[in-house]
């Protein structure tokens, strides 16, 4: 259970810090969002909270009432989610910070990096709709 908050907080304060640094970023580069639209660096934050924050919160409610953290593929479960959702956000943050700076993003880096990513979260959450349904609908002991 502590494992899940200090996971959900730490995604909340990385939002937090991602949301300030682009604040920073356009403010000091001269972006501006009525004229040039809300950069692709705006998504990131976005990513953070809901993959992340919100995700893990309601993660929270659910090992309450069904203990998913018994399940023994929620480690592996963690891992890849956790690899997958930092790899997409670090790599959607490099390709904003290239078009804030209008320079040119390295697109085999950009697009091979983003398809892990995000073929991980989806494998993450998979495993994690496995434990969720072992633990809902656990075996009895004369099934196979």
């Amino acid at each position: 259970m502590k494992k899940i908050f200090f996971t959900f907080v730490g995604f909340l304060a990385a939002a937090l810090v991602c949301e300030l640094s682009v604040l920073a970023l356009t403010k000091a580069l001269g972006w501006d969002n009525f004229v040039s639209g809300r950069p692709f660096l705006a998504a990131v934050h976005v990513h953070l909270l809901v993959l992340g924050a919100l995700f893990f919160l309601i993660q929270l409610l659910l090992e309450k009432n069904f203990s998913l953290t018994q399940n023994k593929l929620y480690k592996v479960f963690h891992i890849v989610f956790l690899v997958g959702i930092s790899l997409t956000v670090a790599l959607m943050y490099y390709k904003g910070v290239c078009q804030l700076l209008d320079a040119s993003v390295i697109r085999g880096i950009a697009e091979a990096g983003a398809a892990i990513g995000h073929t991980l979260l989806v494998a993450g959450l998979a495993l994690f709709a496995v434990c969720l349904y072992g633990q809902l609908f656990p075996k009895k002991k004369d099934e196979k």
